[in-house]
């Protein structure tokens, strides 16, 4: 039976969401070699016909310390190199669906394809995910090697959000973003022309330590010259370890996720733009 959306979430009818993507990420499995590759193009392609090569992406973990909140160091690792160190990226007929799969990650895109194309919802691209992922532990089971052991989940939702043109573009970030601020009348700046900005939150449990961090990223999406309206680019990503190191555990997290990022969606943005999408939740 399909899941159903928690009725206490903010809910929008025209969300400005372009991409969302799920992805785990465990230690790399040993054996994962070119064969195996090859079998899950086989195995996927009737969905994701179109295949190409890319560079594998870094294997990164949350660290929930003092230090965490410094600049990362280089690391050096020494250990033998990994079977094969590439990712196979899948995409489907109609571009809108990306799947993605290394050693040591697999993870899952919806991407808007023109204004036209609907937004399938969470619900939706949870179901896809975890379609393809115990599809692809039963293709590692059936090579013989180990099942993954997850140390990492991420949920990200990207949104497009055109700025408003009577305030001057990117100037009037003020009425798309809450947070920011108009500058008080008594103190004077030069006329603004674009701004961007990041936060990190903390997630966390009421019986554990952190278990997650919420990153946010605003910055302008620059015009082309194909005279379409400028926008703002907003990422809400939340990354974190699963309860448990299996399928089921980062199920789990991505709906904790999803939550911690609409309800961020929702504060971070003005009541405004809340009309502009469609805000169904409130009166």
């Amino acid at each position: 039976m399909p899941r159903s959306r928690p009725t206490d979430l903010p809910d929008f009818r025209l969300p400005p969401v372009v991409e969302v993507y799920l992805s785990v990420q465990f230690e790399p499995i040993a054996g994962f070699d070119a064969t195996v590759m090859s079998a899950c193009c086989s195995e996927f392609a009737a969905n994701f016909p179109k295949v190409r090569y890319q560079q594998p992406l870094g294997h990164d973990l949350e660290v929930f310390s003092p230090s965490s909140l410094a600049p990362p160091a280089f690391q050096f690792q020494i250990g033998g190199p990994p079977d094969i160190s590439v990712r196979l990226a899948l995409t489907s007929a109609d571009g809108a669906r990306l799947l993605q799969i290394q050693s040591d990650r697999l993870v899952h895109n919806w991407r808007r394809q023109g204004s036209e194309t609907d937004y399938p919802r969470y619900e939706s691209i949870r179901e896809a995910f975890e379609g393809h992922a115990r599809t692809f532990l039963a293709l590692v089971a059936r090579a013989g090697l180990a099942d993954p052991v997850i140390d990492q989940c991420e949920i990200s939702y990207i949104n497009r959000i055109e700025a408003p043109t009577d305030s001057g573009g990117y100037a009037g970030a003020g009425r798309v973003f809450s947070q920011l601020r108009p500058i008080d009348g008594r103190d004077s700046l030069p006329r603004l022309e674009d701004l961007g900005f990041r936060a990190r939150y903390v997630v966390e449990d009421t019986d554990h330590p952190p278990i997650a961090r919420l990153h946010t990223l605003a910055q302008p999406e620059f015009n082309d010259g194909s005279g379409t309206p400028p926008a703002f680019r907003f990422n809400l990503m939340s990354r974190g370890r699963p309860p448990v190191p299996t399928l089921d555990g980062s199920l789990s997290f991505f709906d904790l996720g999803r939550r911690t990022i609409v309800n961020a969606f929702a504060a971070l943005t003005t009541p405004e733009m809340h009309q502009v999408w469609g805000r169904t939740d409130v009166a």
